[in-house]
């Protein structure tokens, strides 16, 4: 059977936005958790947790439109 992906990258931003929106999220609130030390502005993130990492992610949008292969995403651990 031939894979279709042409490299790891596709592979893992395809895995990237399917487990963004698969999962529900929680708004992260600003000032709070291991994300205010890396962001200060006025993005907004969502929170989800799954298995022992805290994931946090932004998604760029004009109005109501997303931007494609436009995202932030940040994991860390539980335990640190």
């Amino acid at each position: 059977m031939r894979c279709r992906w042409k490299s790891t990258a596709q592979v893992t931003a395809f895995s990237t936005f399917l487990l963004l929106f698969a999962l529900l999220a929680l708004e992260a609130t600003g000032g709070e958790g291991p994300l205010s030390r890396y962001e200060t502005g006025d993005r907004r993130f969502k929170e989800y947790e799954s298995g022992d990492l805290l994931v946090y992610y932004h998604l760029r949008m004009l109005d109501e439109a997303i931007v494609e292969k436009d995202f932030i995403v940040y994991q860390f651990d539980k335990a640190t």
